[in-house]
């Protein structure tokens, strides 16, 4: 299994508990050369992980989607802020949540020249440790969630 497979794979477990206990869709898969993006929806939002493999760095983003669709814009798309980095939605919406967690995410810098699964995959523990912290902020926020971004 190459390390793209392996961290793919990692990735798609780790939605698994959305599927199970939050009625998320089953993820997705979208590659690209230089990305590869694991979504999973739930009405109008999604959950998606970005891994980029120039940087070897991994991103969990909140994506408000465009007609039961994952916008065409990256950040901005034609009905305004499509896409926040799930620290930044903490951060702006002042959700309680450990910030030791957050530091720990922030400090994770993987090395692109060393290329260990393991160092992505210790991100994305992270990474989901503390969106399953404030899922249900962001279900009971559901379509309003990018309301005043």
């Amino acid at each position: 299994m190459s390390i793209r497979e392996e961290i793919e794979h990692f990735a798609l477990q780790k939605f698994t508990v959305l599927q199970n206990r939050y009625s998320f869709t089953p993820p997705k898969v979208n590659r690209e050369s230089w990305i590869t993006r694991v979504y999973s929806v739930w009405g109008g939002l999604a959950v998606e992980l970005e891994i980029d493999w120039r940087e070897f760095d991994v991103f969990l983003l909140i994506v408000r989607l465009e007609a039961g669709r994952l916008p065409k814009g990256y950040y901005v798309s034609s009905s305004g802020k499509c896409r926040v980095h799930l620290i930044n939605f903490i951060e702006r919406k002042g959700w309680p949540v450990d910030q030791a967690l957050v530091s720990r995410i922030r400090s994770i810098l993987p090395d692109p020249r060393r290329r260990e699964a393991a160092d992505l995959q210790a991100k994305i523990d992270s990474y989901f440790e503390l969106l399953l912290s404030c899922i249900d902020q962001i279900l009971a926020e559901g379509d309003n969630l990018f309301i005043g971004l």
